[in-house]
């Protein structure tokens, strides 16, 4: 009987892409293929969406996430395990929310 939007933890999600300081986290694994664009495939990310400034973004050893030239990207937080990387072209930007928790 909550107030619309407020009715699942994936209606609050929703909500909180919206939001600058996330109050509901989640963390949104790169599933994809050993390298690939960040916004390429949404079924890349363990969450089925790609990442927002609510996702607590997790690249796996591995795994090499491209941002395309040109694009921008968020997330909450970001973790790279040991062989994992990520690469952000001069003319895209990530946007990290928070670097240390």
């Amino acid at each position: 009987n909550n107030t619309v939007g407020c009715n699942s933890q994936t209606e609050i999600i929703q909500v909180c892409s919206s939001c600058p300081l996330c109050y509901i986290r989640q963390t949104n694994t790169w599933v994809g293929p050993t390298s690939g664009l960040w916004h390429e495939d949404l079924f890349f990310w363990s969450t089925g969406n790609i990442p927002t400034l609510c996702d607590e973004v997790a690249i796996p050893g591995g795994k090499i996430v491209t941002l395309a030239a040109g694009t921008n990207a968020e997330c909450f937080t970001l973790s790279i395990e040991a062989g994992g990387e990520i690469q952000v072209p001069e003319t895209a930007i990530l946007q990290v929310q928070c670097t240390q928790e």
